[in-house]
């Protein structure tokens, strides 16, 4: 053949190769996107399930009940039960006495008492 007939010919072959390439990329693409995306919707709906449930705990929660008790109290605080035993039995060294009021064997706190006590230790530091 000559230089004449193979240069359309190559031209010819390199388009159609060029075509099936784009092609076959176009198809990967494709169902790698779909496949990330799915992904990045399932991490989105367990993030917004994530806050909905958090806000809803929030929503839910009693925040009026004035009066808490020992575990009540210690969630409220962020603290542990035995953290706040020790508080309240001074074994910790704190001296500022964390407000409470004892009825048997059951401690009971003031929510009003237990924010005035967080701020005055926090001047007290």
């Amino acid at each position: 053949m000559s230089k004449d007939k193979l240069l359309p010919a190559s031209i010819v072959f390199l388009g159609i190769s060029l075509i099936i390439s784009a092609r076959i990329i176009s198809n990967g693409l494709e169902i790698n996107g779909r496949f990330s995306g799915e992904g990045i919707s399932i991490g989105l709906n367990n993030i917004n399930n994530t806050i909905y449930d958090t806000i809803n705990k929030i929503m839910n929660s009693d925040n009026s009940k004035e009066i808490l008790t020992i575990s009540e109290a210690a969630d409220y605080l962020g603290i542990s039960e035995d953290k706040l035993n020790k508080i309240i039995n001074g074994s910790d060294g704190n001296k500022t006495g964390i407000p409470h009021t004892t009825i048997g064997s059951e401690y009971l706190f003031s929510r009003k008492a237990l924010n005035e006590w967080v701020e005055s230790s926090n001047e007290i530091r």
